[in-house]
């Protein structure tokens, strides 16, 4: 099972270039990183035994990590969008 674990880690960790492709809209970025993590998190999920080995257990598996993907994603998106804010400010006087 660690291994399962370290495999999920190294999986996010390598999905996040597409974060630095700035010449990709934000929707292509979010998009991509979306179908490399939850490809690898939902099988290993499924092994694990972190969800139910039901239809309604992978659906409620799934909305649940479509629910926390988009609060992150959200949390995150204002954080950066408060800092360009101050750094334009701080540049535009």
């Amino acid at each position: 099972m660690k291994y399962l674990c370290g495999l999920l880690g190294s999986v996010f960790a390598m999905a996040s270039i597409v974060w630095e492709i700035e010449h990709w809209s934000i929707i292509k970025q979010t998009g991509i990183y979306f179908v490399c993590t939850s490809l690898v998190m939902f099988p290993i999920a499924y092994i694990t035994g972190w969800m139910e080995h039901t239809v309604m257990g992978c659906l409620i598996y799934f909305g649940i990590f479509v629910i926390i993907f988009v609060f992150i994603w959200m949390v995150q998106y204002f954080i950066w969008k408060h800092k360009i804010e101050a750094i334009n400010k701080n540049i535009h006087g």
